[in-house]
């Protein structure tokens, strides 16, 4: 069973992932609101995955996310913000993470995240392959200016969608195509792999 680490300061949004991804065939090893803790938990148990709030306090998240990635490289550390904005974005891809999400997320979004970033991490999709699913128009619109390589506010402008929206597309896209993340969705959407758009 794929082990799981959840790391946010936030009691109330901890337990509610930690509840989706029990109920998503994953196993919750720890939780903290402590990214000093949450280092020394991977050193010592060496999970699979790797929820970090972006607003943790010192060392802050991508300060988190980079310590685990020296102690358990191994691990897929998948970061989470309230916000999800371009630039929060581009820090976190350029530390290295694997995924994002906003806190708000639906639950099936989140699971879609995961199996985009660790495939086969649920039991329940085994049959599935990632980046099966097909884009709705609106994804696939998002996505031609995303390989574009349109940053969100333009694409929100061209298509007269919030910010938030787009962002949110953007989400979908790359799970569905099977992506690590959006330069990786970006390269796989530009090669042809994944659904058409």
């Amino acid at each position: 069973m794929t082990s799981v680490v959840v790391v946010d300061d936030e009691p109330i949004f901890r337990t509610g992932l930690v509840s989706v991804l029990r109920a998503g065939d994953l196993d919750v090893i720890a939780e903290t609101s402590s990214g000093y803790e949450a280092v020394a938990v991977a050193a010592r148990e060496r999970p699979d995955l790797v929820f970090v709030g972006l607003a943790l306090p010192e060392p802050g998240g991508l300060g988190v996310a980079g310590q685990i990635a020296v102690v358990c490289p191994q691990a897929r550390v998948i970061v989470v913000n309230r916000f999800l904005d371009g630039e929060s974005i581009a820090a976190a891809l350029a530390a290295g993470v694997a995924g994002y999400i906003a806190k708000d997320a639906e639950p099936d979004r989140i699971l879609a995240v995961i199996d985009a970033v660790l495939p086969g991490a649920r039991r329940r999709d085994a049959d599935r392959p990632p980046g099966s699913g097909s884009l709705t128009p609106r994804e696939a619109a998002v996505a031609r200016l995303m390989a574009g390589g349109l940053p969100d506010l333009v694409i929100a402008a061209r298509l007269g969608l919030s910010r938030r929206s787009v962002t949110g597309h953007i989400a979908d896209i790359i799970a569905k195509v099977g992506a690590a993340g959006r330069r990786d969705a970006i390269r796989r959407i530009r090669d042809g792999a994944g659904p058409p758009v």
